[in-house]
Formats: C-alpha cells, structure tokens, sequence
C-alpha cells in the first residue's frame, strides 16, 4: 500500500492489514517454525530488520533494530546469508536492496507479499532465483488471525548455477 489509510470496514482482518501493512510497522514478527524451516537450509547469520518489540526475536547471530541501526544502509555481504522480513509498507526498498547484495554472493531469503500488482514485484521479486509460495495463510507471531496476502519466500541465492545466464537474460536480454 502506498499510504496510511484507515479502513471502514472492522473485521479482525481488515484491522490486522491496516495494523502491519498500513501503519508501516516494522514489528510484524516471522512465525518460528517458518524461519526455522528456512533457516536448516540456508543457515543465516543476518536479520538485517529485526523486531523493535522483541529484538533478535529470529535468533541469528547478528542483526540490525531500526532506527539504531537501518538494515537498509548496511552491506550484508560480509554475513553471507541473510534473511528479510520487511515492513510491509516498505518491500520495494527492501526487496532491491535483497537483490543488490545476492550479487555480492550474499544469499537473501525476504519474507513478502505477493504483491503482483507492484512495480518492486515485477523489477526485483520476480528477479529472485527461488519464489518459495507459503501454502495457506501465514499467521505472523502475536497475532491471532492469519495475514489477509499470500505469502512468498524470494530467495536470491548466489550459488544457483544458471543464475548468471538468467540475470543477463532478465536484465540485459543476452542469451
């Protein structure tokens, strides 16, 4: 969304909507076993956007809080695998920002919504070399009912063999 909206309507998902996505909360916490799943694969060492209300929540060994620290202007190449879970109300920064540092051979797991109808969508999420789409609704930590937006993991994975000959190809339309 591109603005702070109230909504008329006042059901538990429309104020759970407006609450993460519409007030540009950062504090929209990843359900544990979610990034766990992830986290067996990927083994991340970064959460470059870490929850204000519980910091670290994710357990990773390093992390950024902002405002003392934006996840934005920091290089996450050196912690080689990182993992995103945007404001909502901020993916195509975030997202581009994934994307700039997988080229760095940094791999980036985002935790997004499927936001096709988004510019972010189309010039960076769909740039990632996985979409991991969550089956059913995720229900984020602290809330009580699952978020109203499907749910999709980008994962920008370096060391994905045809990955050069794709970007050349999406960015540069080389064969």
């Amino acid at each position: 969304m591109t603005d702070d909206k109230t909504y008329e309507t006042n059901s538990p998902l429309t104020r759970y909507a407006t609450k993460s996505i519409g007030k540009r909360l950062q504090d929209v916490r990843t359900p544990y076993g979610l990034f766990k799943q992830q986290d067996h694969e990927f083994h991340f060492v970064l959460d470059p956007c870490s929850s204000t209300s519980k910091p670290n929540n994710l357990g990773t060994k390093h992390y950024f809080v902002h405002p003392e620290t934006d996840g934005l202007k920091q290089e996450w190449s050196k912690y080689k695998s990182v993992y995103v879970n945007p404001p909502f109300g901020d993916c195509d920064s975030w997202v581009k920002k994934s994307y700039y540092e997988s080229l760095k051979q940094c791999t980036v797991v985002a935790l997004v919504p499927v936001r096709t109808d988004t510019n972010w969508w189309h010039d960076f999420a769909l740039l990632a070399d996985e979409l991991r789409f969550v089956r059913g609704r995720v229900k984020f930590e602290g809330y009580k009912d699952g978020f109203i937006i499907g749910i999709v993991l980008l994962v920008f994975n370096p060391n994905k063999v045809d990955r050069e000959n794709r970007i050349l190809h999406e960015v540069f339309g080389e064969n």
